[in-house]
């Protein structure tokens, strides 16, 4: 079955070549839908590919709760579900108090919103998430990093896949495809789709990269600007998943009982590190270990590396109350 519709056949496409790149998908997706454009196009896409090629699909819908129309939501998305015949799942959220921040808010609700998604693909035996993000959302979050401060990892953007578990991805075919695509192909199935009102708040920066400094920069400077900036997440995320792979190779070599919780490290090994490839071992080391990174700022990598070096600061405090010290030829953190 060959849909006749440009724009639905290139989003079918881009679906099946993400899909060929990454195996580990799988054939068993959850589909994160929202209602909004881009997850009812993504919903309509993989139903169609799921016919051509025989994977299984579901919906997951997440309620936050922090509308008066979210209820409405839900069951609007559940009737769309029923009419397509493809399984739904739905779940009502609680989050935290906060402090009324709106980056709080927004980051508490997407932690709570893929911690029951992960629920949900528990459930159907899912072998991925799978979420409707576009290019258009890629430039916005390399533009977000870009202005708050950030490394190569923040210019990396969103990644296509990235691993939950052993038998999860999160998966989001769609990052090639500019935004307009989608909603062409909306048109194309006369598919409806619902609007959240507050993806136009100009209380969120996100929203305010979006509606004002994307145009702008299209409008006054390079009307490719997505392409462009899409193109530098990708050779940053090249860049850092070899700084990665070097990385985890200098912590291996440096560790000298990796099996106990006070950390004991070959200095020389880690001295004769490139400065940016060291800091990057802290990084893998802090992962290895489980320890949270939230409070890590450029500022703590760079005295970790520092307390490496002859002249540097024989010991240092991490967040987490982690003491960092020089000992001899050694590296301790306790």
């Amino acid at each position: 079955m060959t849909s006749p519709l440009p724009s639905v056949d290139s989003l079918i496409e881009s679906l099946h070549a993400s899909r060929l790149r990454h195996p580990q998908v799988g054939d068993k997706w959850l589909i994160a839908v929202s209602g909004g454009p881009d997850s009812m196009a993504l919903l309509r896409v993989a139903q169609i590919h799921a016919q051509q090629h025989g994977s299984a699909i579901f919906c997951g819908h997440v309620d936050h709760q922090l509308r008066p129309e979210s209820k409405a939501d839900s069951e609007w998305v559940e009737s769309q579900c029923r009419s397509l015949r493809v399984p739904c799942f739905v779940e009502q959220v609680e989050l935290p108090h906060s402090d009324g921040q709106r980056t709080a808010i927004e980051e508490q609700a997407r932690h709570a919103r893929y911690a029951a998604l992960t629920r949900m693909a528990r459930t159907c035996q899912a072998t991925a998430i799978v979420t409707g993000h576009t290019a258009d959302d890629n430039a916005e979050t390399v533009l977000h990093h870009l202005f708050r401060g950030t490394g190569l990892r923040g210019l990396s953007g969103i990644p296509e896949v990235r691993s939950l578990s052993e038998e999860l991805v999160l998966w989001r075919p769609f990052l090639p495809i500019r935004r307009e695509v989608i909603v062409a192909s909306l048109a194309e199935l006369h598919q409806s789709s619902l609007i959240d009102n507050s993806n136009t708040s100009a209380a969120f920066t996100r929203n305010r990269v979006r509606r004002e400094l994307l145009p702008w920069l299209e409008r006054e400077l390079n009307p490719r600007s997505v392409e462009a900036l899409q193109r530098i997440a990708e050779q940053a995320g090249e860049w850092q998943s070899w700084i990665e792979s070097e990385a985890q190779r200098c912590l291996t070599a440096a560790l000298i009982e990796p099996a106990t919780e006070v950390i004991r490290l070959h200095r020389d090994v880690l001295m004769a590190a490139h400065p940016a490839l060291l800091r990057e071992c802290f990084v893998r080391l802090w992962i290895r270990q489980g320890w949270p990174r939230q409070a890590m700022t450029a500022e703590h990598w760079q005295r970790l590396a520092e307390v490496c070096q002859d002249n540097g600061p024989p010991a240092v405090q991490m967040p987490g109350g982690r003491d960092v010290r020089r000992r001899g030829t050694m590296i301790v953190i306790e």
